[in-house]
């Protein structure tokens, strides 16, 4: 979605009034496939310090191993990022840094081979590392030969209502799993010539209202995807344009909706108070008074209308105080935001 507001306001900067864009989804069947017999390499005992590491994996039941070369994405999260815990009148309760997240991001190349063979480049990876030493977790994305592939950390219940993180799966549609076995034997990827050579970064800001934060059975477990969400989106917009995103601000809302939006924050109400565009309005007018120096400023919710799972003021980019949009928790998230 971001992705189609810069094209829009390099193509259309003469727009003055804003523009109301859509992102819909349509169910298509996923399947996932573990991802086993991982293993990190890393120079330093504590990976959250490296510049570089490899991580390799096996894909269970498709005769492929997977190698990403990866170093530290240590732009993602901006020098003076912070993250803003609300209660649901929308005061605020906390400041926390981003210290528990430095050193978690990384970025790189994948390569393929089948087991016994050699490797061969394959496309690129975003991931963040959740844990490291002899049995790491990771989750993230892999684009292989043309193809994105979700890395997803899989969590357990136990008796006492605790989570814990059991194993990573990777997922995608049906047919698509079912091609993995050939990729070793498709070896071309995309040129790369021709590309801008500086390199920009575009400030945003997120914020979760409550239907999205009680999605999640952490704060921390919400804190990794949103943070993975846009290390993935930023690959697309180094591609594009050569502009890397960072995350500057961080505004968390309470899981308990109140019963009445507050004037201080009016998106943050259960999903009956109003469509997407109506929760788009909303959100618009909240950002007016917040940071201008973002580029942009994005809504996470869990309230989709029907199947739009994400809406825009394409128009609002000619106005620094007015870039908004809105996106609602799905699968492969990232693409929307994107």
């Amino acid at each position: 979605m971001f992705h189609r507001l810069v094209v829009s306001l390099l193509y259309a900067v003469l727009l003055i009034h804003p523009a109301i864009a859509h992102s819909t989804h349509a169910p298509r069947a996923e399947r996932a496939a573990r991802v086993k017999e991982i293993h990190l390499q890393t120079p330093s005992e504590d990976a959250r310090v490296a510049e570089q590491l490899n991580l390799t994996f096996v894909i269970d039941q498709h005769d492929v191993r997977v190698r990403l070369q990866l170093e530290a994405n240590r732009a993602i999260i901006w020098k003076d990022a912070h993250i803003h815990y609300l209660d649901s009148s929308g005061k605020l309760k906390e400041v926390e840094s981003f210290a528990d997240h430095q050193g978690r991001v990384f970025y790189g190349d994948a390569w393929v081979s089948s087991t016994n063979s050699s490797w061969h480049p394959a496309g690129r990876a975003r991931v963040y590392l959740i844990r490291d030493g002899d049995n790491p977790l990771f989750e993230g994305t892999v684009y292989l030969l043309s193809r994105y592939y979700e890395l997803k950390a899989v969590t357990a219940v136990d008796g006492l209502d605790n989570t814990s993180i059991t194993h990573v799966e990777i997922t995608a549609p049906d047919a698509v799993l079912d091609q993995l076995r050939d990729l070793p034997t498709r070896t071309h990827i995309g040129s790369t010539a021709g590309c801008p050579t500086s390199r920009r970064i575009a400030l945003i800001g997120l914020a979760t209202d409550c239907t999205f934060r009680d999605a999640f059975g952490s704060s921390e477990e919400m804190r990794r995807g949103l943070i993975g969400m846009v290390n993935a989106a930023s690959e697309v917009f180094e591609r594009t344009f050569n502009i890397s995103l960072a995350i500057r601000n961080l505004t968390i809302s309470d899981e308990a909706c109140p019963e009445h939006a507050s004037e201080t924050m009016p998106w943050n109400v259960q999903c009956s108070a109003g469509d997407i565009d109506w929760r788009l309005r909303q959100f618009a007018s909240w950002r007016e008074s917040q940071d201008a120096t973002n580029a942009y400023w994005t809504l996470m919710t869990n309230c989709p209308t029907n199947n739009v799972v994400g809406v825009s003021l394409i128009g609002g980019l000619c106005n620094i105080n007015q870039g908004a949009n809105v996106v609602a928790r799905t699968l492969n998230q990232w693409q929307v935001f994107a």
